[in-house]
């Protein structure tokens, strides 16, 4: 009979080996993307020409916001596009559910705005892109160290809350056995308010020109 942290440690297994590549690569992504649209310019004086022109920094920063949400959704859905394309070449019979999987990618990709959201304000309220990308980081690895604690250990189970990965479980998506709805309302939500935050902290605050 397997012992019960055995039985955690393989339902974690289970639920979280499919797709950690990606979420390392978008994770990646939004740290380091959201720090060279608003920190590295700072930081390399290359601010003070944009602002040199009509442009206001309200303007700026919700143009660098756009490009960075507008890259996650073209990431998100080219990969999902040729997930499709390569189950049609090479599976004679379909090996997932369309509904269900539009509906994981679609909850996975909020995630990821989530993520940004707070790597983008971190980029708007630093003069160094590496401190920003630094901060990024250590915010991103514990909220993932959080969860992994939280499903490996029942008695830490409650670090889970502390950590927006907890909300995202893609297997279960997957196999329709949850709802996606308070996810992605919880996502869209922070996502909102850390980008509003970011663009009133960016036209605020002083820059050094």
């Amino acid at each position: 009979m397997e012992s019960r942290a055995y039985r955690s440690y393989r339902i974690f297994y289970r639920d979280n080996t499919t797709g950690c590549f990606s979420y390392y690569l978008l994770s990646i992504f939004s740290i380091t993307t959201a720090a060279k649209l608003l920190a590295r310019f700072v930081s390399q004086g290359s601010m003070a020409y944009l602002l040199a022109t009509p442009t206001t920094r309200v303007q700026i920063a919700f143009t660098q916001a756009t490009v960075l949400l507008g890259s996650l959704v073209l990431i998100t859905g080219t990969a999902t596009l040729f997930t499709f394309i390569g189950q049609a070449i090479f599976l004679t019979e379909p090996a997932i559910h369309t509904g269900s999987f539009l509906l994981m990618n679609a909850t996975g990709l909020f995630l990821f705005f989530a993520i940004s959201s707070y790597c983008f304000l971190f980029s708007a309220i630093l003069n160094d892109d590496k401190k920003a990308i630094g901060l990024s980081t250590i915010v991103t690895v514990l909220m993932y160290a959080f969860d992994l604690i939280g499903k490996l250990a029942v008695d830490f189970e409650w670090l889970r809350n502390l950590s927006l990965f907890s909300a995202f479980n893609p297997s279960e998506l997957a196999r329709g056995e949850t709802s996606a709805i308070t996810s992605m309302v919880l996502y869209l939500s922070i996502t909102i308010v850390l980008y509003s935050l970011a663009i009133v902290s960016f036209k605020e605050r002083d820059l050094p020109l």
